[in-house]
């Protein structure tokens, strides 16, 4: 996870399948997500020693996540899972058409409709139906799970995990029953694009617990609070789903 740009994509499209690992419990989900960290801060480091670092990741990836028990999501549904992540990292509450994300993944309307179909049963996004389009589809969005589950694997250049684990050791932190959205941002400065999409996969995960009405400048949630299941993982007592 320590190439440039271009080159953790090439990586990533060599693979040819990601795979999607569900609600892992026990040694292989504290693992994993130990791996996933370690590499996010290494990844903040790798101007002080590439040498070393080269032999982290060599070393690290022995535990990926092919060797673990999950789903594989073939090569043309990770192109779409980034895509739209890659969107909502970009902006708040865009949600291109299907048209876009077909030009943009060079997809026919059988392509985008059988894979988007697919990603609609593993949970990871949201088809909107429009029975006038030969997909079938009016769009795509993503589930707000995906973040936490694909994230760090789809995105290496952005540190997933680590926003989520800020962002839960705020609110384990704090004094008062919930905090506000618009603070946290402030504190933690996170772009709220980012802090948006793991404040809803932490929410989805049952991790912390968010209300209120949304605004541009703290995303969907007004106040969140960490929920007992947040605090066991803050513990170590049980794992960070990645």
């Amino acid at each position: 996870m320590f190439e440039s740009n271009s080159e953790g994509a090439a990586r990533h499209a060599a693979r040819a399948t990601l795979f999607v690992l569900e609600a892992t419990t026990g040694p292989m989900g504290l693992i994993l997500a130990l791996v996933r960290l370690l590499l996010d801060l290494a990844d903040e480091q790798a101007a002080a020693d590439p040498a070393l670092l080269a032999e982290v990741v060599r070393r690290l990836e022995v535990l990926e996540v092919p060797k673990l028990p999950g789903r594989r999501i073939p090569g043309r549904q990770a192109e779409i899972l980034e895509y739209l992540l890659r969107r909502d990292i970009a902006a708040l509450w865009t949600y291109p058409g299907i048209d876009e994300m077909m030009a943009a993944r060079g997809l026919t309307p059988k392509e985008a409709a059988e894979n988007i179909a697919e990603l609609v049963e593993l949970e990871l996004v949201h088809g909107d139906p429009n029975l006038n389009h030969p997909s079938g589809l009016a769009r795509a969005r993503l589930h707000d799970s995906a973040y936490l589950r694909v994230g760090s694997t789809l995105l290496p250049d952005v540190p997933v995990v680590a926003d989520c684990l800020r962002l839960m050791r705020h609110l384990g932190n704090s004094s008062d029953y919930y905090e506000y959205s618009e603070g946290i941002v402030e504190t933690l400065a996170i772009p709220v694009t980012r802090f948006d999409l793991a404040a809803r996969g932490l929410v989805a995960s049952e991790l912390i617990e968010g209300g209120g009405s949304g605004g541009e400048d703290w995303g969907t949630y007004l106040h969140l609070r960490l929920l007992p299941l947040g605090r066991r993982v803050l513990r170590g007592d049980d794992p960070f789903i990645s």
